[in-house]
């Protein structure tokens, strides 16, 4: 049987997987990062697109929180969590 190019790097392809060379991998690698040079303009606006960004997810928890206690109240099971 005459095999392509294509069929034979399928099948070592399918060697190679076989190997599992992953499971031997070493995760410490040994490397420290002692610092990052981010210049402080780019730092501020990341910050403050950070900030802004949080704004939907704080309201989203609160409406999520704010449901979750009116439907405990509702159903008389707020007594249950009152300290």
């Amino acid at each position: 049987m005459i095999l392509t190019s294509e069929q034979n790097n399928f099948e070592n392809d399918i060697e190679n997987d076989n190997n599992y060379d992953y499971e031997n991998y070493n995760y410490s690698s040994g490397v420290i990062i002692t610092s990052i040079n981010i210049p402080f303009p780019d730092l501020v606006l990341f910050l403050i697109r950070l900030a802004i960004a949080s704004i939907p997810a704080m309201l989203f928890l609160f409406f999520l929180l704010l449901l979750l206690s009116l439907s405990l109240g509702f159903f008389g099971l707020g007594a249950l969590f009152a300290f």
